[in-house]
């Protein structure tokens, strides 16, 4: 996808991980776009801010994008291989629900580490 939207960089935030957060909220946006925006959700890609709309973008001078075992990651692959064990336990709930009560309890276990 390679979208221009106007809007404004409304909160910055640090993170654990040395990486940076950046809220950004957009004027109007057309269900075309949002459906474009929503369809990158959780991937790997490219922010650009720009003050003036940009209408092309040299792909060539952008760096590559790595990620961890091919175009997954780690948290895509974590997503599927818990639908993975969905899929063998003849679950009676949907693999969204079983998914979301097994982050819970990934979670749950980091946590109990915590000092």
């Amino acid at each position: 996808m390679q979208t221009s939207l106007p809007g404004h960089i409304s909160k910055i935030t640090t993170m654990a991980d040395n990486g940076v957060r950046v809220q950004f909220d957009t004027q109007e946006v057309s269900p075309e776009s949002t459906a474009e925006l929503f369809n990158q959700k959780g991937k790997l890609g490219w922010f650009i801010f720009h003050e003036k709309p940009v209408r092309e973008i040299d792909l060539g001078k952008l760096p590559d994008i790595k990620t961890d075992a091919g175009d997954k990651t780690p948290a895509q692959r974590l997503r599927a291989v818990i639908y993975l064990l969905w899929q063998q336990g003849n679950s009676q709930i949907s693999s969204e629900q079983f998914y979301r009560e097994r982050m819970e309890d990934i979670i749950e276990l980091i946590k109990a580490k915590l000092t």
